[in-house]
């Protein structure tokens, strides 16, 4: 049967309109409400003119008010006035979706030339901005120069500035300079709560608008049904509705209930969903560019993507893959993996237009993933996987003429004009592309306003609200797996749950600290505790007054278990076993991949004694044969700060391991608070553990695309201790 999902980029044009004073004018529908104009006249030259006591922006300079310029009419009518004014090459401009590489700083924050070459002659007018340790003030007032250059054009259209997520660090993730801080989505997904991942959205949407980004190329809608692949990790998780729910959340967090004036538009990826890669490879790989289905469980992938469709999403980014021909099938036969074309999500007419257009009815923009259109390889980048054979020509026509309308990072209009001279596409392809693209920019309002008032940009990212919001997230996050030889209350704090501020352990140079109540003693007095693999010494050192006695420095330690015997000059072994407690922080099994290049992908294996980064455990065994020497009772605590899920049967194996935990980009003082009682852990597995590489690796007892299979027998989706925070 049929669905019918109506963008949001639709639904906005039913009557109503937002005024957003500063910050955006008119939307999609019809009003006589004026709006806020944003025009720097000084720079562009443009000018304003009024019609029955309104103004608008005359941003073709015709003196005159022309459709596309009324802000009264709607979003769709606006675009197709626009469209019929522009030339071929600036329609094919919005066409082109380029990475950006300025780095705006406090001395300079000017466009570069390369930039400046392709808006002025590239007609390009959408671009990805990276996550970087600019600082906000001149992020904006280089978003603003982007726009000034835009609005100086012959029609003055504005530019689109979309982001990658970047509000986690670690695992290859960038936290951006003074943004809040939140766990990477499987650590969201542990908090276990849709609330959590809205709220989240909602957040980031104020921090990208205060630095003129109104564009998300997020969430991944895919399932992590195969724990060897790499972006798993920037997954909800493995379970369809549960991820399906998050997807949602996270939209109307950054979209609001329709698109509008206040919205950053998400692009919901990759259809029809990537997790399923072949043997755990990533799709951008020439040995990852097969989607398997050996459990036939497409359906469960695609209905992930549905809810997106039914939550309004603005945007589609089709896998890199190719569905590989097998025995499956899909929505009830109308996808046939004995007929299936052997060629990438991007070019496959069955899946974007078939299933994405046709079946669904998804009315939004669809956007390339970055590099399909160039030749195979890690540097420069391409992945045309199934269409390797043709020209760049002809993979951009089979593409559009597969229903894409936009290319990430393609910054070279060739292609497109080439193929559209040689009569593979047609100019009302081009036209119906380009329309797309200028819907999406009226119903965000930017044509009304696309700037920022950067002197604010500051006090709009990292609030209080946020920043608590952030921390919630964080400590709700993090997933204690094992609690040997632990009574039901966790170590030995006496906390409220009032947490003190992260002075910068964060990354994010904010250096907000929230004040702890005076005198409040969080540690009863005589723990001792040891920090070693990845905690930051120093800091842990800085803070550690907060639990009791940090021993990694300490010329004594009173022995825990001969009352009033004190140990002097100690070296690292006998202060690990004379501490209460050992807390190591470690990462997830790694071995860089010499296939990916530049984009660091691990090998398959989730086992640490086969990957190059085995050492990690030698602080843990360290340790163990510290205890085992000194004959103590000290107890190990280990943190997996994950990015793949790990086996962790050689940690287990490890004597003294008495807990383990496992999250997704928390800080060092997030993890001593959990650990200590301070604050209440709560988090659960978003997906299961794997049992051993053994089993992973046997498709007969692990499929690529089936969850809950080739897991630990305890360690599986849902399993979580709670630990409550101490009391006094």
């Amino acid at each position: 049967m049929k669905r019918k999902f109506l963008s949001a980029l639709m639904i906005i044009l039913l009557p109503g309109f937002f005024v957003c004073g500063g910050g955006g004018g008119g939307g999609g529908g019809s009003s006589e409400e004026q709006p806020t104009l944003g025009i720097h006249t000084s720079a562009t030259g443009k000018q304003t003119i009024s019609v029955d006591g309104l103004q608008f922006k005359d941003l073709n300079g015709s003196g005159s008010l022309d459709d596309y310029e009324d802000w009264r009419l709607s979003a769709a009518e606006r675009a197709a006035d626009l469209v019929t004014r522009m030339s071929t090459a600036e329609k094919i401009g919005l066409m082109l979706h380029v990475t950006t590489t300025d780095i705006p700083s406090s001395s300079s924050a000017s466009v570069s030339t390369a930039l400046q070459t392709l808006i002025n002659s590239g007609n390009v007018r959408f671009g990805l901005t990276g996550a970087h340790t600019s600082a906000l003030t001149p992020r904006a007032n280089w978003a603003n120069n982007v726009q000034e250059l835009c609005e100086a054009s012959s029609l003055g259209i504005p530019f689109i500035l979309s982001m990658e997520p970047c509000h986690s660090s670690g695992n290859g993730r960038t936290l951006a300079k003074g943004y809040s801080q939140w766990p990477q989505e499987l650590g969201l997904a542990s908090a276990g709560s849709t609330t959590v991942v809205e709220n989240f959205g909602k957040y980031a949407n104020q921090e990208y608008r205060a630095i003129g980004v109104r564009m998300a190329l997020s969430p991944s809608a895919d399932l992590l049904t195969d724990p060897r692949w790499f972006n798993g990790q920037f997954t909800f998780g493995e379970d369809s509705q549960t991820v399906a729910g998050m997807i949602e959340a996270y939209i109307k967090g950054f979209q609001g209930t329709s698109i509008g004036t206040t919205s950053v538009a998400c692009i919901v990826k990759y259809f029809p969903g990537a997790g399923p890669s072949a043997d755990g490879w990533d799709g951008r790989l020439a040995k990852g560019q097969y989607l398997t289905y050996p459990g036939d469980n497409i359906d469960a992938h695609l209905a992930v993507f549905e809810r997106a469709f039914e939550a309004g999403v603005a945007g589609v980014m089709p896998a890199y893959g190719i569905p590989e021909t097998g025995s499956w099938s899909g929505l009830g036969g109308l996808l046939n993996g004995s007929t299936i074309e052997q060629a990438g999500a991007a070019f496959n007419n069955a899946l974007i237009t078939g299933v994405l257009r046709d079946h669904y009815d998804f009315t939004g923009l669809v956007l390339s993933a970055w590099g399909v259109i160039g030749d195979a390889g890690v540097s420069p980048f391409g992945a045309p996987w199934g269409v390797e054979a043709l020209d760049k020509a002809h993979r951009a026509a089979k593409a559009v003429n597969a229903g894409v309308e936009q290319f990430g990072g393609l910054d070279d209009s060739t292609p497109i004009s080439s193929a559209l001279s040689a009569g593979l596409i047609t100019g009302a392809q081009i036209d119906a592309a380009a329309e797309k693209a200028l819907l999406l920019m009226f119903t965000l309002g930017i044509f009304e306003n696309p700037y920022v008032d950067a002197s604010k940009a500051p006090s709009l990212c990292n609030t209080d609200n946020a920043y608590q919001a952030g921390l919630d997230a964080l400590n709700r996050s993090m997933v204690l797996i094992l609690n040997a030889n632990k009574p039901s209350g966790w170590l030995n704090g006496t906390g409220d749950g009032t947490q003190t501020g992260d002075p910068g352990n964060a990354g994010n140079g904010s250096g907000r600290v929230l004040p702890a109540p005076p005198g409040q003693v969080y540690v009863t007095p005589g723990c001792n505790f040891y920090v070693a693999g990845s905690f930051s010494i120093d800091y842990v050192n800085s803070v550690s007054a907060g639990y009791g006695t940090l021993t990694n420095f300490a010329s004594s330690v009173e022995s825990p278990v001969e009352s009033g015997i004190v140990y002097d000059t100690l070296d690292a072994a006998s202060k690990m076993a004379y501490s209460d407690y050992v807390f190591i922080r470690l990462g997830s099994p790694f071995s860089a991949d010499a296939d990916s290049g530049s984009f660091n992908y691990s090998e398959e294996s989730l086992e640490y004694a086969s990957n190059d980064n085995a050492a990690v455990l030698d602080d843990v065994r360290a340790a163990s044969n510290a205890i085992d020497t000194y004959g103590t009772q000290c107890q190990i605590i280990v943190g997996i700060d994950a990015g793949r899920l790990p086996v962790v049967s050689e940690i287990m194996a490890i004597p003294h391991v008495s807990g383990i935990y496992v999250s997704w980009g928390v800080t060092d003082k997030v993890f001593l608070d959990v650990a200590f009682g301070i604050v209440k852990g709560e988090g659960t597995l978003p997906a299961g553990l794997p049992r051993a590489d053994s089993v992973v690796q046997d498709q007969s007892q692990q499929k690529e695309d089936l969850p809950d299979d080739g897991q630990h027998a305890t360690f599986v989706r849902g399993w979580g201790y709670t630990t409550a925070p101490f009391s006094n």
